[in-house]
């Protein structure tokens, strides 16, 4: 077996294909634009499916010490305080983690390059940019810059695109990334306030509707991350102030002292997909290839799915010896179709039953979530469709 593979970007998606290549034997250098690697309350719930497959790396055992068991999550109306329960006990004949669990993306990359750290044919790169890429029928070319101006090339029998939503690599080959950007921002706020005593029969993971302002709650270790859609029309710094995030919470949950936040930021959130997740050699996964908006887990979920089947196409050329282009294409027939089909159609469904203001069409859909969690073959159906189950044994069925 000849050749590396090159991993752009070390989130999560990135650390996965890198570790997985090389406890394949397959060489790989992992590299990435920032200088550390950094601590921030982006994703933070890995579904079962994805438990199963990070089990085959070592990575399971790993993290779920370091994270917080959410066997059941809720949908909840915030007007009348109703919810509905969705327990994930009912997956336990399709998986060893019948849960979701709530370990913050940062905890999980540390994992995973300290395992790469104790391999020998794994090398991890921090500060080196892409500026460009050549993509080829026998491989890969890199033009990257460290920290210090210093241009190199890099080469590669293959690359991962792993480097997210503004993916210098998905633009330099020109890949349209195809979708909206919804209208309003989203205000993400981290609070060690215990919910739980405000809020009777919260779940860890909760996602709570509301006509004018729902939201998403989800409990990591030691704090609650809170997500509201918020107006476009301010300004950044307005809305992030003290006074203003302080307002928010206290609409929310009415406490008398001032809320202690120790995290908030706004960003954007969109809906695209790449019109083809692979080109020349180089394979696009995660936020490089589909975004969605958070609400349901599924965007590093589903990345971390991309890396799994990139990295076995890879390992069929490269260990196995197959003809690389047939290999590429049904990656992108398989993972786009789950984007498309899954990943988006679920996180935009999930939205609208948040936001929906018509007051008989929100009884009705929540009427319909209570029957379904209250029929053991319904729920599993719905929970293995939800936490996409589903989607891979489509996905492997993809010819």
């Amino acid at each position: 077996m000849d050749g590396r593979v090159v991993v752009v970007g070390a989130g999560p998606v990135g650390c996965t294909a890198a570790l997985a290549l090389a406890l394949r034997g397959i060489p790989v250098l992992l590299i990435d634009r920032e200088a550390e690697l950094p601590d921030d309350l982006r994703a933070s719930t890995v579904h079962p499916s994805s438990l199963d497959l990070l089990d085959t790396i070592g990575v399971t055992e790993r993290i779920i010490p370091i994270g917080l068991d959410a066997p059941v999550y809720q949908y909840r109306d915030r007007l009348s305080g109703d919810y509905v329960n969705f327990d994930l006990g009912v997956l336990r004949d399709d998986t060893r983690f019948p849960m979701r669990l709530q370990c913050e993306q940062f905890k999980i990359t540390r994992v995973i390059v300290a395992m790469l750290a104790d391999l020998p044919n794994a090398e991890v790169r921090l500060g080196v940019e892409v500026t460009d890429v050549v993509a080829g029928a026998s491989g890969v070319t890199l033009t990257v810059r460290d920290r210090a101006g210093r241009i190199d090339l890099v080469h590669g029998a293959f690359a991962v695109a792993c480097d997210g939503a503004s993916s210098t690599v998905r633009k330099r080959l020109g890949i349209e990334f195809e979708g909206f950007t919804y209208p309003e921002k989203f205000l993400s706020i981290g609070s060690p306030l215990d919910y739980t005593r405000y809020l009777p029969g919260l779940a860890n993971v909760s996602y709570i509707s509301d006509p004018v302002e729902w939201c998403a709650l989800v409990r990591v270790v030691g704090s609650w991350r809170i997500v509201f859609p918020i107006d476009s029309s301010a300004a950044d710094d307005e809305l992030l102030a003290e006074a203003n995030v302080d307002r928010l919470m206290k609409t929310f949950v009415p406490i008398d002292e001032p809320y202690e936040i120790f995290h908030r930021s706004i960003y954007r959130v969109h809906q695209r997909v790449a019109e083809t997740f692979h080109h020349g050699r180089v394979f696009l996964a995660g936020d490089a290839a589909h975004l969605n908006n958070p609400l349901g887990g599924m965007g590093m979920n589903s990345g971390i799915h991309d890396a799994f089947n990139a990295v076995e196409k890879i390992a069929r050329v490269l260990v196995g010896g197959e003809d690389p282009e047939p290999l590429m294409a049904l990656y992108t027939r398989q993972r786009r179709m789950v984007a498309v089909e899954y990943v988006q159609a679920s996180s935009m469904r999930n939205k609208k039953l948040l936001e929906e203001r018509d007051p008989a069409v929100r009884r009705e859909r929540f009427a319909e979530l209570r029957a379904i969690a209250e029929d053991p073959v319904r729920a599993r159906d719905y929970l293995r469709r939800s936490t996409l189950y589903e989607s891979l044994e489509r996905a492997n069925a993809v010819a």
